[in-house]
C-alpha cells in the first residue's frame, strides 16, 4: 500500500524539507516487507519542470487532491500559494476525509533585525485555522518533527508500524519515557506477539528513560506478573526481560524490589529457573537487609533450594529452616503454605516431622 504524502513549505524551511524526506527513506527501509510505503512528494522533486494548460500551480492543486497526507511546515511566514495549497487539503478533506492534513508550526529563535511584513501572513493563517478550527502542531527540530508526525503515522496506519522509529542521541526524555510506556504495554498486551520483543528495542528505552518511567514500567510488570501467574504463564513470563531491565540499569542496588520480582516470575514461569530465581532472592534479600516487610523472599528461595539441592542434605535442611523461621513473619504465612503450588514446603515439611509453629 502506498501512502502520498504532499510536503509543503515555504522555501526558509528547505533544509527541514530535505531532511524530513531522509526521515521517511529511513522509515521505508526499516518497514521494508511490511504493506506500508511512504511516497513524499515536494514541488521541487516533482513539479519544478512540469507545466500544463492550467499552469503549475493546478498541477500542484491536483497531486494534493490525490494525496493521503498534507503536510505544511511553517515557520516566519505564509506565501500565497502555500495558503492556497492548504485550501485545497482542507476542502478536499471536507468533502472526502482525505487528505489527512497536517500543519507544524517551527519554534525557533528570530532575530528582531530579519523580521518583516511576512510575519503578517503568518498571523493571519494563524487565526485563519482558529477560525477553522484546525488543530496546529509546533516542532522545535527535525527531530522533534520526526517523533511527533511518527505518532500521527501510528494512529492512522497501525500501531505496530511505528516500533522501528529511530531512537536518536538527541531525542528528549519525554520523547523516552512515553516511547517506553507505550512499547512496554504493546510488550504485556495479550494481542500482541512475544517475538517483537527485540524490535521494541526496550533495553535501551528503559537504560534511558527517567526514574518515574522506570517506576512505571516496574508496576505495569509487576501487575501483569500477578495478574496473569496462575491463569496464563506465557504472557506472565513476559514481564521477565522488563525486571531483567530493570535489574541491570539499578547500578546503585538499592532497588531490592526488582530483583524480587524477578526471581519470582523466573520460579514461576513454565520452565521455572530455579537457580536464577535463588540467585536473584539472595541478591534482593541482600539489598533490602532486615528493615523491609517483605518476606516472601525467604519462603520463595526455601521452594528454591529444595527444587535444586538434595532435600535431604543437612546443610540444605538448615538453610531452608532459616528461611521459614523469616517467612513466618508474613501474614497469612499458613495459608500460603498449605496452598497447592507450595506443596513441596509442605510435603519436606512433614517427611522431615518438622511442625512450622515451633520453628
Amino acid at each position: 500500500m502506498n501512502v502520498n504524502i504532499f510536503l509543503a513549505s515555504s522555501a526558509e524551511l528547505k533544509d527541514d524539507r530535505n531532511n524530513f524526506q531522509l526521515f521517511i527513506n529511513q522509515l521505508n527501509e526499516d518497514w521494508s516487507g511490511k504493506d506500508v510505503f511512504f511516497v513524499t512528494k515536494t514541488w521541487e522533486d516533482d513539479f519544478i519542470d512540469a507545466m500544463s494548460g492550467d499552469g503549475l500551480q493546478a498541477r500542484y492543486n491536483e497531486a494534493i487532491a490525490e494525496c493521503d497526507i498534507f503536510l505544511m511546515l511553517f515557520f516566519t511566514k505564509v506565501g500565497k500559494y502555500t495558503e492556497q495549497e492548504f485550501e485545497v487539503a482542507f476542502k478536499n478533506f471536507q468533502l472526502n476525509k482525505k487528505p489527512l492534513v497536517y500543519t507544524y508550526f517551527k519554534e525557533d529563535y528570530i532575530s528582531t533585525g530579519k523580521i518583516g511584513d511576512e510575519i503578517v501572513s503568518l498571523l493571519n493563517f494563524k487565526k485563519k485555522l482558529s477560525e477553522l478550527k484546525h488543530y496546529v502542531s509546533t516542532y522545535t527540530s527535525i527531530e522533534d518533527l520526526q517523533w511527533k508526525f511518527s505518532r500521527q503515522l501510528e494512529r492512522s496506519y497501525g500501531d505496530k508500524y511505528s516500533m522501528n522509529f529511530d531512537i536518536s542521541k538527541i531525542t528528549n526524555k519525554s520523547q523516552i519515557d512515553s516511547l517506553t510506556i507505550e512499547r512496554v504495554c504493546k510488550l504485556l498486551s495479550p494481542q500482541s506477539d512475544e517475538s517483537i520483543l527485540e524490535e521494541l528495542k526496550l533495553n535501551e528505552l528503559i537504560c534511558r528513560a527517567s526514574d518515574f518511567a522506570k517506576n512505571a514500567v516496574f508496576q505495569l510488570a509487576k501487575l501483569n506478573r500477578r495478574s496473569y501467574r496462575l491463569s496464563n504463564r506465557d504472557l506472565m513470563a513476559r514481564s521477565i526481560p522488563l525486571f531483567e531491565i530493570l535489574a541491570d540499569t539499578n547500578t546503585r542496588k538499592d532497588r531490592h524490589d526488582y530483583f524480587g520480582q524477578l526471581g519470582y516470575a523466573l520460579k514461576d514461569q513454565n520452565n521455572a529457573d530455579w537457580k536464577r530465581a535463588e540467585e536473584n532472592f539472595n541478591i534482593a534479600i541482600d539489598i533490602r537487609g532486615k528493615n523491609e516487610p517483605e518476606y516472601f523472599y525467604e519462603f520463595n528461595r526455601a521452594i528454591c533450594k529444595l527444587s535444586l539441592h538434595d532435600p535431604a542434605d543437612e546443610l540444605v535442611k538448615r538453610s531452608v529452616i532459616e528461611d521459614l523461621k523469616v517467612a513466618k513473619k508474613v501474614n497469612g504465612f499458613e495459608k500460603v503454605l498449605n496452598d497447592i503450588e507450595n506443596r513441596i514446603l509442605n510435603d519436606w515439611l512433614n517427611k522431615n516431622a518438622i511442625n512450622y509453629n515451633e520453628l
